[in-house]
């Protein structure tokens, strides 16, 4: 995970992954950087010690973004699978993925920002 710069994999049933192309199967487990390993070497664990079974933040490819953030909010989800109708792995969605997202769609909104504490004019400045 950290060679391809991967925070979140999903495994599922048959061995494939959210990446693979056939998508055959639904989730049943994901896997992601942030589990926790006791201090144990990631690289020796076995992928089913650090997994979450049958994860329960899935969410349709049909999802707005409104309902993507609450879902990470509520649960505290830094990363959520996204699957199709047939309840297969289309893509994982992370946080900076919907950050970056709000950045683009709102970049004057919000890259203009000043920094905290600084008085905004109350006049416009200039002709």
């Amino acid at each position: 995970m950290q060679r391809e710069h991967r925070g979140c994999v999903l495994v599922t049933d048959d061995g494939t992954d959210a990446q693979q192309a056939d998508r055959a199967s639904s989730p049943s487990a994901t896997c992601c950087s942030g589990s926790s390993t006791s201090g144990r070497n990631p690289a020796a664990l076995p992928i089913g010690d650090v997994m979450t079974p049958n994860p329960e933040n899935l969410v349709r490819a049909r999802a707005t973004v409104a309902y993507v953030l609450n879902k990470m909010s509520v649960g505290g989800f830094r990363h959520v699978p996204v699957v199709d109708d047939e309840h297969r792995p289309v893509c994982v969605i992370s946080v900076s993925d919907v950050v970056n997202f709000l950045v683009n769609a709102f970049p004057r909104e919000v890259l203009n920002l000043p920094e905290p504490g600084t008085p905004i004019p109350v006049s416009r400045e200039g002709a």
